[in-house]
């Protein structure tokens, strides 16, 4: 029996090792009770995840991850009706949660929102009339880059006045790059996929004009991160599609790019020096999710602490679930796990 055993490991091991990731929450288990039928959006804190699904508009909890997972509606479609009069809602990557709170941009209501993690509670935390007040502007249209700190705060990009807002507090917005400052910084106004804002207070963007990536630093100055050149370099292509953007626990500024149908990573000590791709289509098309459209990229610790520090989530925009491509040790205990319910 111990011999079969090992054998059942070895053969999983092999197979993951192919594949590099591993499903962390069944489609089933994301949806669970709710009227939702497509993943639109993810994030984890700790061993929950929160999910965003639609057509019908729904927000998940599924806990804990590490063990027996029981998924709990946060949000259903009618709560969501009442509190932003839309049935539709569709939050892209920027959807988040910090502290005690589940907060994304919207881009049918055009407002950011916040859903308490507990009760399900929501409450715009900055409204269309405090976006206006700040561009000058009698409209709004709030795109998909956006992220949130620790601290929970939200920064967006609006398409009207092209460039990037930030809130500062409960119905408080303030300009952090004008389109005037974009410009002159980059030669263009355009911000694309993902933001991602690290722990340093830097904000990371690519754009689709130029196919380049840029970072707003603490300070209010702007540097190039990654050439077009540089990145092809890499993948092979002329052009980068941006797609989400993360800076990770471990360090690095992880991306996903439309073109080579990859996400890839670098150290931003030396971003031309590491850049490597990180996942390769054909590494995607071979893993469980089986696809090349991995989207909303967060970060699951399974201990919470070293050694181990956890690695990259993803899904895809469908009927599928979350994903998870752990650190060697992460993956040898996830298949341990997966054998010894087999054998029970």
């Amino acid at each position: 029996m111990k011999k079969c055993v090992l054998t059942i490991v070895l053969a999983l091991t092999t197979a993951a090792w192919a594949t590099t990731y591993i499903e962390l929450v069944p489609w089933l288990t994301v949806k669970g009770s709710s009227t939702g039928t497509n993943h639109q959006a993810a994030a984890v804190q700790g061993q929950v995840s929160y999910h965003q699904l639609s057509t019908a508009a729904n927000i998940t909890r599924v806990a804990p991850l590490n063990g027996v997972q029981t998924t709990t509606v946060l949000l259903d479609s009618n709560a969501w009706f009442n509190a932003a009069q839309t049935s539709s809602m569709t939050t892209w990557y920027g959807f988040s949660v910090a502290g005690d709170y589940v907060q994304f941009t919207e881009t049918s209501s055009d407002q950011v929102w916040r859903v308490n993690k507990n009760t399900g509670a929501i409450a715009a935390y900055a409204t269309k009339a405090d976006i206006m007040a700040v561009t000058g502007l009698t409209s709004v249209r709030l795109l998909s880059p956006s992220d949130t700190n620790a601290a929970g705060e939200t920064v967006f990009y609006e398409g009207n006045v092209k460039a990037l807002l930030v809130t500062a507090g409960p119905n408080n917005v303030q300009m952090l790059v004008s389109s005037a400052q974009l410009q002159a910084a980059t030669g263009n106004d355009t911000v694309s996929g993902g933001l991602a804002w690290d722990a340093y207070g830097n904000v990371y963007w690519g754009s689709n004009t130029s196919d380049d990536m840029w970072r707003r630093n603490a300070d209010g100055s702007i540097v190039q991160v990654l050439t077009n050149a540089q990145i092809a370099a890499v993948t092979g292509s002329t052009t980068v599609v941006w797609k989400d953007v993360l800076a990770a626990p471990d360090g690095w500024i992880y991306f996903g790019d439309n073109t080579s149908k990859a996400i890839l990573r670098f150290n931003p000590a030396n971003p031309s020096g590491t850049l490597s791709i990180f996942l390769s289509e054909a590494d995607l098309l071979a893993g469980p999710m089986a696809s090349n459209n991995p989207v909303c990229l967060g970060w699951y610790d399974p201990d919470g602490a070293g050694p181990n520090p956890g690695g990259l989530t993803f899904h895809t925009f469908s009927t599928k679930g979350l994903y998870y491509v752990p650190e060697p040790a992460g993956l040898m205990l996830a298949l341990l796990g997966l054998t010894a319910l087999r054998r029970r």
